[in-house]
């Protein structure tokens, strides 16, 4: 028999989870996924608690959310990674195209 194991999700919503869900993105993790131009399982991965994102990756998160938890660690010299019109995404209006 193959079994699949099922993946663990968090006890609680995450960081992430609760600034989707009142954010433009009214919850969308594909609208979320397309903007940061990563998968879609990836980015539920990380909404829903069961992985982390790489440093990379949370540093695409911290420009569009500014959530703390995404934040470069002080002193690190970090590139911008994705255009300035994309990173101000999270003050468009909920029915704006992304």
């Amino acid at each position: 028999m193959n079994f699949t194991a099922s993946r663990a999700y968090a006890e609680e919503p995450t960081e992430l989870k609760v600034w989707l869900d009142q954010s433009q993105y009214a919850g969308n993790v594909a609208k979320l996924a397309k903007i940061l131009e990563s998968d879609l399982k990836t980015v539920q991965d990380w909404v829903y608690g069961r992985n982390e994102p790489n440093s990379r990756n949370k540093i695409k998160l911290f420009e569009i959310t500014h959530l703390p938890s995404f934040a470069p660690e002080p002193g690190a010299s970090q590139p911008r990674l994705l255009p300035s019109d994309q990173s101000q995404l999270h003050m468009a209006a909920p029915d704006q195209e992304v």
